[in-house]
């Protein structure tokens, strides 16, 4: 997540990135019009508090499930 989104996670650029994680995590197409309520069930599927907010909570959950790239295996 860049630096500059922790610093101020209410920014457009959060929204932007928010919509980026979730169409990557969709493996689909949203609008920011369906962010929200697609959020809500993400975070609930999580076992976060399902409130909409992308706090720090849902931005690392969001970040970990629309990682690509090498991962360790047992």
């Amino acid at each position: 997540m860049p630096a500059e989104l922790l610093l101020n996670p209410a920014s457009q650029q959060m929204q932007k990135w928010s919509l980026e994680m979730a169409n990557t995590i969709a493996n689909d197409t949203l609008n920011s019009e369906h962010l929200n309520d697609w959020i809500i069930n993400f975070q609930g599927n999580q076992g976060l508090l399902a409130d909409g907010i992308i706090g720090p909570e849902t931005q690392m959950a969001l970040s970990l499930m629309a990682y690509i790239g090498p991962t360790l295996t047992q």
